[in-house]
């Protein structure tokens, strides 16, 4: 379970999400492992699951408070299982879009963010009654992201890092 008191799953869920601390309290294991499979079943939409996507999965999963015993399982995931049965119940259907979201993000932390993987995160969103349209502004959203990123990073070092 997401600890109420886990300062750094409360700062960037609250960060990203706005999302108040007694929210994260009402996720469980199983919850959290659920939503950690779904992020691997859409980095898995181009038939693999990159290196960079499964660090960023992993990483953003431990930030935001998911238990060693889950980061371990989610370690070796193939991203494989069929992502309908996961999203089905509780807590975790006020998260699905906020899942498809993610999903994007990590389907894009190896640079390339595949139109299989894109296609993979719209069957995700349908399966969860989420309209395409969503999944397209997600996509919009993520490529402004990187964007805007690149601008920062390039302001804060002109030269590189090792300038």
């Amino acid at each position: 379970m997401t600890k109420p008191d886990d300062r750094t799953a409360l700062w960037i869920l609250d960060e990203l999400w706005n999302a108040p601390p007694e929210v994260t309290g009402t996720l469980t294991d199983e919850d959290n492992l659920e939503y950690g499979k779904a992020l691997f079943c859409a980095a898995n939409g181009d038939g693999r699951i990159t290196d960079a996507e499964r660090d960023w999965i992993l990483g953003y999963l431990r930030a935001a408070g998911h238990s060693a015993d889950n980061l371990e399982a989610l370690r070796s995931y193939d991203g494989e299982q069929d992502f309908e049965s996961l999203f089905t119940r509780g807590a975790q259907q006020l998260a699905a879009r906020v899942c498809v979201c993610d999903a994007i993000r990590a389907c894009g932390a190896d640079g390339v963010l595949a139109a299989e993987e894109v296609e993979t995160v719209r069957r995700m969103a349908e399966r969860l009654d989420i309209p395409g349209e969503v999944v397209d502004e997600f996509v919009e959203i993520y490529r402004q992201e990187q964007e805007l990123k690149e601008r920062r990073v390039a302001l804060a070092f002109p030269g590189g890092f090792g300038a």
